[in-house]
């Protein structure tokens, strides 16, 4: 939990620092490489969730901070197809990248209905918004 606040204060202040060069490759690669190490040992922790989250926080970030456009759109384009084929991948019997639970969360974030334990909540925040509608209950 602390990490995602120190990542916050921390990039906040180098995206600040080199606000007017945020486009060169050494200093994306800079930012990469710092990012790197702590979602790597959140990742081998293994807690997927945070990793995500913080590599999420990461890269609204480095937008925010004024990444052109030019670096975003290839980015984006490799990046889909890449997410959708780990998403493939981790479908996969004989991956070795996640742990079993792991992928156990992923499948049931994909196929509820496979994994009524471990999508409770999933299944349940659907049921809820479905029977509220847009407004909820305690508003119509």
């Amino acid at each position: 939990e602390l990490t995602r606040i120190i990542m916050i204060i921390f990039l906040a202040k180098f995206f600040d620092i080199v606000r007017r060069q945020i486009n060169k490759a050494s200093i994306i690669l800079l930012a990469l490489i710092l990012m790197v190490l702590p979602i790597s040992l959140i990742f081998i922790q293994p807690d997927l969730s945070v990793s995500i989250v913080l590599l999420a926080t990461f890269l609204c970030m480095f937008y925010m901070a004024g990444l052109s456009y030019k670096i975003i759109l290839p980015t984006l384009a490799i990046g889909i197809p890449s997410f959708i084929a780990f998403f493939w991948y981790v479908q996969q019997d004989y991956q070795v990248i996640l742990t079993p639970y792991q992928r156990d969360r992923i499948l049931a974030m994909l196929h509820p209905e496979m994994f009524p334990q471990l999508a409770y909540q999933q299944v349940n925040a659907a049921k809820c918004i479905r029977a509220g509608g847009v407004s909820g209950k305690l508003l119509a």
